[in-house]
This record gives C-alpha cells, sequence and structure tokens, in this order.
C-alpha cells in the first residue's frame, strides 16, 4: 500500500545534492511553498521533498530558489523517538517519481536563465530518461 501527492509551488531555497551510499548514488532535498487561497485568507504549506539518483541531478541542474515546480510524489513517513522529550515524532517525506516544468515563478522582472537551464522538456528526458518518465526502448526495459 502506498500513498502518492502531486505538488505544485515554489522551491524555498537551491536543492541541496549529495551522494550517500556505498554506489555514491544521487540525493537532492529541498522544500516546496504553496500558496493555498482561500477567500480572503492565505496560508502557506511547506513540502519536504527527496530525489534520488537522475531525478536528483535533474532538479540540482535546472531548478533554484524561487523556481516554480510541480512534483508527483510517492509519500513516505519517517518516524523517530526525540532523544530530548522521548516522545514518538513522525515527518513526511514526499519522494519523486516525476518531474514536470512549469513556468518560473516570481514578478514581472524574472532572473535570466543560466544558459544551461534553456533546455527543452524533450532535451531534458533524451539526457535523464528515468527523471521524466521517458520512454522505454522495448519490452525489456518495462520496470515491472
Amino acid at each position: 500500500m502506498f500513498a502518492t501527492s502531486t505538488i505544485a509551488g515554489n522551491l524555498t531555497a537551491d536543492p541541496e545534492l549529495k551522494t550517500v551510499g556505498a554506489n555514491n548514488t544521487s540525493l537532492a532535498t529541498f522544500t516546496i511553498a504553496v500558496n493555498d487561497r482561500t477567500g480572503a485568507e492565505e496560508k502557506v504549506y511547506f513540502f519536504s521533498v527527496q530525489a534520488w539518483g537522475n531525478r536528483a541531478e535533474a532538479i540540482a541542474k535546472y531548478f533554484s530558489k524561487g523556481d516554480r515546480i510541480a512534483v508527483c510524489c510517492d509519500v513516505r513517513q519517517e518516524a523517530w523517538t526525540d532523544a530530548e522529550t522521548h516522545k514518538k515524532r513522525r515527518k513526511d517525506v514526499h519522494v519523486v517519481r516525476n518531474i514536470m516544468f512549469t513556468s518560473k515563478g516570481g514578478g514581472k522582472e524574472e532572473r535570466p536563465r543560466k544558459k544551461e537551464r534553456q533546455m527543452t522538456t524533450r532535451d531534458l528526458a533524451k539526457q535523464f530518461p528515468m527523471a521524466t518518465g521517458g520512454d522505454f526502448d522495448d519490452d525489456d526495459d518495462i520496470p515491472f
């Protein structure tokens, strides 16, 4: 049993990219802020997100603080016991399955894009096929 989510919002900071494990797997961690405007009231929700492998590398390369991003994720729950209070704690973590490029956030004056960030989604799919849910060439590549 698993839970999924789709989150569309703005990055609160540049994604942090590091390598972990014996295989040096890439891991990007970041937070997405989502504005919820209901009537006159506005709330902001913050979602902790992780991306692994090619997805992590693509997000770290093409996204930075303030950029709009949309991701489809598996929702996982981390649990631990607080060392000071000895209470059990939990946190939902959203693990990226798919990345969707959206228009830039911000106001009328947008930052100029880095040259390497001017790639089309098709170019990105060629460079990072699994990050974008790219096409499979034959039945042997189907992951199920």
